[in-house]
């Protein structure tokens, strides 16, 4: 195996965490409406009871904005949470 060693700016670390977090904040928030569906007969994400899986998925929505909040502080974190509702 080889080793790669790049050198970056803080502030490019910086837009690779906020992407990759916002990705993780909107596949947990499409596993949220798939597993609230009236449709939806596959297994549970987190847990096999729907209300606590929902409540689940949603707790880590949360903790997932809650890290997005400080990493966007000065980056429009309101008004991305208001395009995501």
């Amino acid at each position: 195996m080889s080793t790669v060693t790049i050198e970056m700016e803080c502030e490019q670390v910086d837009v690779i965490l906020v992407q990759v977090l916002k990705e993780q904040y909107l596949s947990l928030k499409n596993d949220l409406d798939l597993r609230q569906s009236d449709d939806y007969v596959g297994y549970g994400f987190f847990e096999n009871d729907k209300d606590a899986d929902c409540a689940e998925i949603q707790s880590h929505m949360d903790a997932v904005a809650k890290v997005l909040s400080y990493n966007m502080i000065f980056d429009g974190y309101e008004d991305w949470k208001q395009n995501e509702k």
